[in-house]
Parts: C-alpha cells; structure tokens; sequence
C-alpha cells in the first residue's frame, strides 16, 4: 500500500509551492513526483495505475494531465478548453472504473442567463484530448439551475451534485441519456461533497443553511443508499465546529 501525498513547500518555484511525493504507510517518501512544477491536486485511478493533476501557471487553471503512477510519465495534457461555447475548467475530475475516461466539471454559459457560468458535465478520455459535454439534466428538461458537480463514478453512471440549496445528487448517464434524481439532503441543505462506500453507499457531506449562511464548510455526514434512494443523517457536527473534507477507508457503514 501506497499513498499519494501533496506537500507545500518553501521557497516557492516559478509561483508554485506544491510537492508531490509517494510515501508508504509509516510516512517514508518513497519517491518526489513533482516538485514545485505547477502540477497538483493528485486523483490517482482506482487501480492505482494513472494519476489526473491540475496544471498551473502564474494566471491560474491552465489544464489537466494524465501521468503514470509507474514513473510519472506523461499521458495526455488536455489544455484549458478555448471556445466560447465550450466554457472553462471547473475541475472536480472523477475516474470511470476501467480507468479509461473521466468526468468534470465545465463552466459554460447558460442561454437563459447570458453572461453567466454554470458547472456542466464533461467526459475526457485518458488517451486523447478534447472535451466531450454530456446532458446533465433528466430527459428532455432544462438543464438543472446551477449546475451539476461531480462526486464519483461507477458502473451504474456518475454520480453528480447540484449547486442549488435543497437539491441533492443525481446520476447521469456517461453516454448521454440525461440524469436522474437519487437522493435530497433535505430543506435548506446542499450536498457539498461525497465518496463511495462499499454495499451501494455513499457518505456525504451537507451544509446546512439554517446554522450559518455564511460559512462555506458542512456541519453533516448523510450515508445514503443509492440503490432505494434513501438516507439518514449519521453525524452532525457541535455547534462551531464545521466539516471541510469527507474520505473512506474500510468496510460498509453499518445500517
């Protein structure tokens, strides 16, 4: 067993401050991946044999890079997308389970509201560049208010969360057939962020705008049932203390 870490570094190189290292489960780094090149926010492939980075310049997002975890080889660069119509990189990538392609988020235009950018489904493949949108809303409906994000990917499609307070995660199909409803965290709630369980479940992280509008952080963890849809609050944070990020390792969450 491996892990992947991201480390930040002084002093920094050409406006990057971020190492990427391979350490094994007793912290010893095993190998520097990249050091201060611009490249970060490491999403390794289920079977650890890829690896999707964010490249950056001096002037932000510049694209995404598929490496190989077998000596960091470069793959593919899918450069930040140029047509207007396409939009620009809004990132969250997530892995098919054969590893060949992966899902992220665009922000494009939404013709109803000219001059705004919504977040909207992309495809990529992992051996050639250019971006492929996909519908992210059910069948024969507008697109969903606010965009869609995307939490994760299995066999049965991505899986993808609203940006809209009270609306929850769909999942879309990857050959383009629309998305369907899965699960809502409730009134005055926004699923945040989200990762696979083992037995058809998920655990997610859920704001609720009733504690602090404010405060961009959760304050809950749902476990859900993605095959029935339904879900139940399993741990509501103190007052004052709020919830940033959500990982799983291990066996099912017990009913």
């Amino acid at each position: 067993m491996e892990l992947i870490v991201e480390q930040f570094v002084r002093p920094l190189r050409d406006g990057s401050g971020i190492r990427i290292v391979r350490v094994n489960p007793q912290g010893q780094i095993l190998d520097v991946l990249s050091d201060r090149q611009g490249l970060g926010s490491a999403e390794p492939s289920p079977d650890g044999n890829w690896v999707l980075l964010e490249r950056y310049d001096s002037k932000g997002l510049q694209g995404i890079q598929v490496r190989s975890l077998d000596g960091f080889r470069l793959r593919t660069d899918h450069p930040e997308p140029t047509g207007r119509d396409t939009g620009s990189l809004g990132t969250s990538p997530v892995w098919s389970p054969d590893e060949s392609r992966f899902a992220l988020a665009l922000n494009a235009p939404n013709l109803s509201k000219p001059g705004r950018l919504y977040p909207r489904l992309a495809i990529v493949s992992r051996d050639t560049t250019g971006y492929t949108r996909v519908p992210d809303s059910p069948p024969g409906k507008d697109p969903v208010q606010g965009g869609v994000i995307p939490l994760f990917w299995k066999k049965d499609g991505i899986y993808v969360r609203t940006t809209t307070i009270g609306s929850g995660v769909l999942r879309c199909d990857p050959e383009g057939s629309g998305c369907v409803g899965v699960y809502s965290p409730g009134e005055n709630r926004m699923v945040l962020e989200g990762r696979e369980v083992a037995g058809d479940k998920a655990l997610l992280l859920v704001k609720d705008f009733t504690v602090n509008p404010l405060e961009a952080r959760a304050s809950e963890i749902h476990e859900v049932n993605l095959i029935i849809g339904e879900g139940r609050v399993l741990f509501r944070a103190p007052d004052g203390v709020f919830l940033s990020d959500l990982d799983w390792v291990g066996d099912p969450v017990a009913s």
